[in-house]
């Protein structure tokens, strides 16, 4: 142990040497004591939690103060031939750190208690706490580390599990380590050795060879963290003197759904495996290029599962349908391109644009769970850019109006505690809502505000006298209606920027759309009505798909 720098210790610590445990003690500590417990008086099964302090390790050296006190603890025990305890006594001997001659401090001992029960019993918990009211002790608030100057090497005295490998530890053969309870944990002295290989459970061919390893005879082993086990000899594979015969092949007697391709198998033409409960159908051999997939381009199972009733369902579209999927990347499955339309990476997953080659769904036993959960499988394959054109426009869209959507939180107030600050609330009486009716609606991405339909905020655009106003909804219970001014509603307005004046324009040319600007804003404005309030400044529409 490296020994700490004494320029780093508080003002008057020096080394003190802690008694060693008695030689026919078994059980043994020692701690600085700082305080009782005071449930501990009346504890007749107190231990050494009851005092308050720091722990030690006996014949260890220490630097302390003057005048600390110090507890040690040895319990002696006496057993018959059977090893059973026939009797046990404790000696508790308290010590008072005094200041030396030399480098170091010595241990002047105050008191010595004995206990025929082999504890810390009440009656030394009340001389303890008598003794403290006297010495008042210095508290020593360092961590242990910090003042240890060195401490014995404490092996195991009976068979454990290392802490740090969960091995077992023989006894004697490793180390105790005390934690900050007081409790000792066991690890192997030096670097602890690998772990031993783990062996089938039950009787599985070789993965190398086929042939039959027996239960314990063999290894589990893997090709990745993630990847399933499966079982090798245990060195070289013996010699195969005949050729081991094909396992009966056992035939489906009704259709089936392949496990593989999702496909449909024809009575009495798929291979039937598993069990009662979990039995599973596969094409024999490979299986048969997809509808959607005839030049068999690299595909991927996507499975969820539900602990609640779904529907059941098989399909094998006819039409390609694009859509966004995501899978894991882990080692030894099959990659995804990033050459794939709309490929995204984080971590561990990856989204692409697939087209759907087949699905299903159904309640299958889960040996996992150990119950009957709703599972659902879906075949993918990356999309060609013809067929993730439409995605990949729907979600350029969707970006544009989040942006849209947060540009209009920022710059117009249409929540109830807006972030924009220079708009103005008129008093009930000044607002002209016989004006405001015939004002146009500016067209608004949806999600805008913090209330949903029909309380969706409003903005009006009062180009005459270069104004804004806004409409937003405050008559939920809980709501503050103290800031309403319109009934249930707030009505502000802002001066009409030239900030403003892009985003209206924005708006206009994203939302330019008569069916879009009636779900929008609840009312039929026509294309040439919303150029007109996005004024000269706003661009041409679109072409919609």
């Amino acid at each position: 142990m490296t020994t700490p720098n004494p320029s780093t210790w508080p003002a008057g610590f020096a080394p003190v040497t802690i008694p060693p445990a008695r030689d026919d003690a078994t059980k043994s500590w020692a701690k600085i004591v700082h305080g009782i417990n005071p449930a501990a008086a009346t504890d007749s099964k107190s231990k050494g939690g009851a005092i308050e302090g720091l722990w030690l390790e006996r014949g260890g050296v220490y630097a302390l103060p003057p005048a600390a006190l110090v507890l040690t603890f040895d319990r002696v025990e006496r057993r018959d031939r059977f090893g059973a305890v026939q009797s046990a006594t404790a000696y508790v001997t308290l010590y008072q750190v005094t200041q030396g001659d030399g480098d170091g401090h010595t241990l002047a001992e105050l008191k010595t208690w004995t206990n025929k029960k082999g504890i810390l019993g009440p009656q030394i918990i009340t001389g303890l706490t008598a003794r403290l009211k006297k010495a008042t002790p210095p508290r020593v608030d360092v961590p242990v580390a910090d003042i240890t100057i060195s401490e014995p090497v404490r092996a195991n005295t009976r068979a454990e599990r290392c802490y740090l490998c969960q091995q077992e530890v023989p006894a004697g053969q490793g180390v105790l380590e005390r934690t900050t309870g007081g409790r000792s944990k066991v690890r192997h002295a030096g670097t602890c050795p690998p772990p031993p290989p783990r062996r089938n459970s039950f009787m599985q061919p070789c993965h190398r060879c086929g042939q039959p390893v027996p239960p314990y005879m063999g290894i589990l082993t893997r090709s990745g963290e993630y990847a399933p086990w499966r079982v090798e000899h245990d060195g070289p594979c013996p010699q195969q003197t005949t050729p081991a015969a094909e396992p009966p092949v056992r035939r489906n007697s009704r259709p089936g759904v392949c496990a593989r391709c999702l496909q449909t198998v024809p009575a009495g033409e798929g291979h039937l495996s598993g069990g009662p409960g979990h039995w599973t159908v596969t094409h024999p051999g490979d299986c048969p290029p997809h509808p959607l997939n005839p030049d068999r381009s690299p595909t991927w199972l996507i499975t969820s599962t539900l602990h609640e009733p779904g529907p059941t369902y098989h399909s094998v579209p006819a039409t390609p349908h694009a859509h966004r999927v995501e899978v894991w990347a882990f080692p030894g499955r099959t990659p995804v391109p990033e050459t794939a339309p709309g490929y995204r990476r984080d971590g561990d997953r990856v989204s692409f644009i697939a087209v759907t080659l087949a699905e299903s769904a159904g309640v299958e036993y889960s040996v996992d769970d150990e119950e009957h959960v709703h599972v659902t499988r879906t075949l993918v394959r990356v999309a060609t850019p013809e067929e993730a054109a439409p995605v990949l426009d729907q979600e350029a869209t969707e970006e544009r109006r989040v942006r849209l959507a947060a540009r209009v939180e920022r710059l117009l107030a249409v929540t109830r505690y807006p972030e924009a600050t220079d708009y103005t609330q008129p008093e009930p009486e000044e607002i002209d809502h016989q004006r405001l009716s015939t004002l146009p609606a500016v067209p608004l991405p949806a999600g805008v505000g913090d209330s949903p339909r029909p309380y969706e905020p409003r903005v009006l655009l009062d180009r005459e006298h270069h104004l804004v106003w806004t409409r937003t909804f405050n008559g939920y219970d809980g709501d503050t209606w103290a800031l309403n001014n319109a009934g249930g509603w707030i009505i502000r307005c802002h001066p009409l920027t030239p900030e403003r004046e892009q985003l209206i324009a924005d708006l206009v040319a994203e939302l330019d759309d008569p069916a879009a600007l009636a779900r929008q804003t609840g009312a039929g404005i026509t294309p040439n009505r919303a150029h007109e309030i996005g004024g000269a400044t706003a661009t041409a529409p679109p072409t919609r798909p």
